[in-house]
């Protein structure tokens, strides 16, 4: 199996453990919005974004990997 797949699954282990730990009520307040909800949401939540975060950028990063992959072939067989 692969070592990254391993990492992940673990790390989600982790951010699930300890948001079921803290599974209390609290009040959110962002801007002008203010409501209540579940502290393991809130992580869930954090954690979700945090790795569509990481996903995104690393796409962003192999895409432009790859633009210009055929610029450094073409200039070493020059």
């Amino acid at each position: 199996m692969n070592i990254k797949l391993l990492l992940v699954v673990f790390l989600m282990l982790l951010v699930a453990l300890f948001s079921v730990q803290n599974a209390g009520m609290i009040t959110v307040r962002f801007l002008y919005w203010q409501f209540s909800m579940s502290q393991a949401l809130v992580i869930l939540l954090a954690a979700i974004c945090g790795a569509l975060g990481g996903v995104i950028t690393g796409a962003v990063a192999a895409r432009r990997k790859r633009a210009f992959a055929p610029e450094a072939q073409t200039t070493n067989k020059s």
